[in-house]
């Protein structure tokens, strides 16, 4: 027995070794550590690179992690605050990279080659993002494998300046023989202004792109703007062709899907998108891959400290005032701690009612754990903007299977309330909407008597 007990130690010992010696830097979910990368001076090109080679490290587990800083506009201590989070309550021990040299070496066991784009073709840059999805290659320009010549050992395993196509030319490619490869339940709208065509431009948008990636997303960048329109007051023409793209990539979706990502005119593309009974997930929020991986605590149940009851409420002739956040649609607003409010030493001594789109809890349910954990009697849960999704419920072209979509989230999320945005009086689709849903509550957009105020 003692032999035998002797044998098994030296057996397990070598395993050790061997794993230590072909495994030597990359963590395990098991180690309960990541790496951390602060993203800083990083170009449009690099960062594509960058959230990339996140989203295909991080579909095996919680591995990368980056600090975006400045990158990250709506609340710039975010990605720090995560930190000092998931190291205290998920035990997780963030060891931090210095360079992107070292990133790559460290990675390079994910990394199965690297997909050139032209950086003049627009297409073919969101083309070689949605390869790092599919085949785990990261994109690159050729003036940065120039730059960065450590690149050059990894093999390039799609060529994207051959063949010689026009932008058009590819996005129709691309959706006949990738579009049918990628994941049918959500695509990813770069929404980044290119050429004259302005989609907004919001730098913050491609900061979700790892998510993107980690889920095999197709990845585009087209105008939703069919007809002339305007973006914050600036008119912009029309682009018959791009919409015409846009509303392809709609129908070959697995209805509902998200569109993750932005595009403006805002507007014309939450009407684009909802015409085809999709709905937008504004998306805006870095390190998503990484959240979505992170395990939730052993019996944690999502539920709301506060049941309110329509029962035992009785109706007087008095004001009341709700205070209420909504940036709900979007996981910008819950990866900023609520834009740092839920940090707020005096959360808890009003009631406040914050927007969460229920679809959160089950993508990001660690995340949200820190929100239910926390949570105080005064603060209560709805869904927002139109429940599991942003649309416009009189767009919508199948109204019911979106609702009965909702009301699977909304019994993962705990919530009985949702706000709905419409662009005319469908006073007869909010009420199917409650029916349906089994709602407590709606809060419709700002019209009439409402008296919707929005503060600073």
């Amino acid at each position: 027995m003692i032999r035998k007990a002797f044998l098994y130690e030296q057996f397990f010992r070598l395993i050790s070794i061997w794993l230590l010696l072909n495994f030597p830097t990359t963590p395990s979910q098991s180690q309960q550590s990541a790496y951390m990368f602060e993203l800083k001076n990083a170009d449009y090109d690099h960062q594509l690179l960058l959230f990339s080679l996140q989203g295909i490290v991080n579909k095996r587990g919680p591995r990368l992690f980056y600090d975006t800083k400045e990158l990250f506009w709506q609340w710039r201590p975010s990605d720090e605050k995560w930190v000092e989070y998931y190291s205290k309550r998920k035990d997780i021990k963030f060891l931090k990279i210095e360079s992107l040299k070292e990133l790559l070496d460290i990675f390079k066991k994910d990394i199965k080659g690297l997909a050139v784009y032209d950086p003049n073709i627009d297409a073919t840059r969101y083309i070689a993002c949605t390869y790092a999805g599919l085949e785990d290659l990261i994109p690159i320009s050729p003036s940065m494998l120039e730059k960065e010549p450590y690149i050059k050992e990894f093999p390039i395993k799609r060529n994207l300046l051959e063949p010689k196509r026009s932008n058009k030319e590819w996005w129709e490619w691309a959706i006949k023989n990738l579009l049918p490869l990628c994941n049918k339940k959500m695509v990813y709208s770069a929404g980044h202004s290119h050429d004259d065509v302005n989609l907004g431009g919001d730098p913050g948008i491609i900061i979700g792109l790892d998510f993107a990636v980690s889920r095999k997303m197709f990845i585009f960048n087209l105008s939703p703007a069919e007809r002339p329109s305007s973006i914050y007051g600036k008119p912009i023409p029309g682009y018959p062709e791009e919409a015409r793209l846009f509303d392809e990539i709609m129908d070959k979706l697995d209805k509902p899907a998200g569109v993750w990502g932005w595009a403006e005119p805002e507007g014309d593309f939450a009407i684009r998108v909802s015409s085809h009974n999709n709905y937008v997930m504004c998306c805006g929020a870095p390190n998503l891959s990484f959240h979505s991986k992170v395990p939730l605590n052993k019996g944690f149940k999502f539920r709301q400290l506060n049941k309110f009851t329509l029962s035992n409420t009785k109706l007087e002739e008095k004001y009341h005032i709700a205070f209420v956040t909504n940036e709900g649609d979007t996981p910008k607003i819950v990866a900023s701690w609520q834009a740092g409010g839920w940090l707020n030493p005096h959360r808890g001594e009003v009631a406040i009612n914050w927007g969460i789109n229920p679809i959160l809890v089950a993508e990001f349910p660690a995340m949200m754990e820190a929100y239910y954990s926390t949570a105080t009697s005064n603060d209560y849960f709805f869904a927002g903007v139109s429940g599991a999704g942003y649309v416009f419920i009189d767009k919508l072209s199948d109204f019911d299977s979106f609702v009965k979509h909702t009301a699977h989230y909304l019994k993962i999320a705990d919530e009985a309330v949702i706000d709905a945005w419409s662009t005319s009086e469908s006073l007869k689709l909010y009420s199917r909407y409650a029916e349906i849903a089994d709602l407590m509550g709606m809060l419709r957009n700002p019209r009439g008597e409402a008296r919707i105020n929005y503060l600073d």
